[in-house]
């Protein structure tokens, strides 16, 4: 016991004792302890242990069991919802309320199937974390290698920002520069010109329902 949690539990039974009181007290181990928050390198090693898992497991699993695996762990480090909304730009705001449940859902279906379609496999891969960068946002950017068995590095980098739940994945850099989120925005925006964002809502979910087919 601290020395901080004597003192209050002390106080606590003083003031129980001289008004009368029979509420029951916590005891010191029922007084629950604050969880340091993770830093962005904790993050991402986790989510990289669920991608290794995965694709060592991949046959077994097939597409559903690996989609079924990976989007609890997307849905908890990466900020999708966010995500969803920068890859429609200014459309965001001309869409309404259904429109956007229906966007965000497709896209983090699709997202989810994107991963789930990549690691598909497992022949002696590792990942390693190299480095991190804080930018001029204070956002984090965490750099990491997919290491094949050869030796040969792909670099897979993170872009992480604090929201009020913590740190968050709001990008991917595949090959350590190609942004995931720009590479979407500039198809997205495109479809919306040209056809509206109900024809991207369908052809997004017909893109996931693609690659669950194999």
């Amino acid at each position: 016991m601290t020395y901080l949690k004597s003192i209050i539990l002390a106080a606590l039974l003083a003031l129980s004792a001289s008004a009368g009181a029979r509420a029951q007290l916590s005891t010191p181990e029922q007084i629950p302890e604050q969880i340091p928050e993770q830093i962005p390198e904790q993050i991402i090693a986790q989510h990289q242990e669920t991608l290794l898992a995965v694709m060592k497991n991949a046959a077994a699993l097939g597409f559903r069991g690996r989609f079924e695996k990976l989007k609890p762990d997307l849905e908890a480090r990466f900020d999708l919802a966010f995500m969803a909304r920068i890859v429609v730009g200014r459309f965001w705001g001309k869409m309404n309320e259904v429109q956007r449940a229906r966007f965000v859902r497709a896209f983090v279906d699709y997202s989810v199937a994107n991963f789930a379609d990549r690691f598909d496999g497992y022949d002696g891969e590792r990942f390693e974390i190299v480095g991190r960068k804080e930018t001029r946002r204070k956002d984090v950017l965490v750099f990491t290698n997919l290491v094949k068995a050869g030796g040969e590095k792909v670099a897979l980098n993170y872009l992480l920002r604090r929201n009020e739940a913590g740190w968050r994945v709001i990008d991917v850099f595949l090959d350590g520069a190609i942004s995931e989120v720009a590479m979407r925005r500039s198809e997205y925006t495109a479809v919306i010109r040209r056809t509206g964002i109900d024809h991207l809502i369908t052809a997004i979910i017909n893109k996931t329902e693609a690659l669950a087919a194999g």
